[in-house]
This record gives structure tokens, sequence and C-alpha cells, in this order.
């Protein structure tokens, strides 16, 4: 290879030097025109299979919604159907509550319990609370008296203890529990 003059273009220079190094430039059988247009014989093979994977993907992403939605709902009633149902009326937690006990499933019965109180607490007390506001949260709300304070905090630390804390329960932390939600019940009950 001759040495670079000045006169020498520097494109010309490289690719002389790719020829010399027999590098290839092209990709062979493959040629991008523009945007996703391919022209190989396999083309509409990937892009069929691209579109697949993508409404595969779309399609779990929409029923995880949906579950994680008919979860939530079935789990949260709405103000205007906690308040046609007073407390000491029978409720969908105090059931599941009293069943669960009964099966000897103990802190899933305390959880209840405590989704009972919180139902009654929106209900009774008058307090426009947010649903995604959590039992500490509502434990500190300024307008809650200080019996059904003492009353909430009791059941919260029940079912920390026994839902989160992984600590067995047995039937007389349920039946504590249980004594928990009749003083708070009393407590939100107008003078």
């Amino acid at each position: 290879m001759p040495p670079p003059t000045h006169e020498t273009d520097p494109n010309q220079l490289a690719s002389q030097a790719l020829n010399a190094l027999g590098a290839q430039r092209e990709m062979p059988g493959l040629s991008v025109t523009h945007g996703w247009s391919f022209s190989f014989q396999a083309g509409w093979i990937t892009y069929a299979l691209v579109l697949a994977v993508v409404l595969i993907c779309l399609g779990l992403i929409a029923a995880s919604v949906l579950r994680a939605r008919a979860r939530s709902q079935s789990a949260w009633q709405h103000p205007v159907a906690i308040a046609q149902n007073p407390a000491g009326a029978a409720s969908p937690h105090l059931d599941r509550a009293e069943n669960f006990a009964r099966e000897g499933r103990f802190a899933e019965a305390i959880h209840e319990l405590l989704l009972q109180a919180l139902a009654d607490i929106r209900a009774l007390h008058g307090t426009a609370l947010a649903p995604s506001l959590t039992s500490r949260e509502i434990l500190r709300e300024p307008s809650l008296a200080d019996t059904a304070r003492t009353a909430l905090r009791l059941l919260i630390g029940r079912v920390e203890w026994t839902w989160f804390g992984l600590r067995a329960a047995e039937s007389a932390d349920y039946q504590a529990g249980r004594a928990d939600l009749d003083q708070l019940r009393q407590a939100l009950r107008p003078a």
C-alpha cells in the first residue's frame, strides 16, 4: 500500500485498507431498505412471532389488572354499602371471621375482625376516610375517640402478631380480638 499523500481521499484509503484486509463490508443475505422492511424469506414469520409475543404480554397484563381489581373490590365495600349495614348487623367480614374461627384458622379470623372494625369506623364514625389508608393511618385519625383508638390499636397489634408476624394464633387470640371489636363498636355508637 502506497504511503498517503495530500491528494488521496480518506474514503479511498479506507476502502483500500478494507480490501487489503479482506474485510466483509455487507451482511450476506440481508439487506435493510428502510423502516421495518426486510428482504429475506422469513421476514413475515419474524413479524408474526413478534406480534404474537406482544399480544400475549398485553393479554397477561390485562388479566393481571382484572384479577387485582376483582380482589380489591371483593375485599373493600363501598361506603354506601357499609352505611346500610350498621354495626351489630351481620356483615361479610364478621361472617368470614366466624367461619375461619370454626375452622381453626384464627389468624385469618382476626384479620377479618380488623377489616370489620375499619368498615365500622368508616360507616359509624362518619369520617370520610380514603380506602387507601392503612389501619395505622386510621389509628392516627384525630376524631377517633380514645376508647375506640385503644380497641383499634389492640386489634391492629393482634393482626400484626399473627397475620404479618407469623405468630400462631389461637382461639384465645380470636376471642380477645372479638372483645376488642365489641369495645370499638361500643365506643363508636353515638351517645
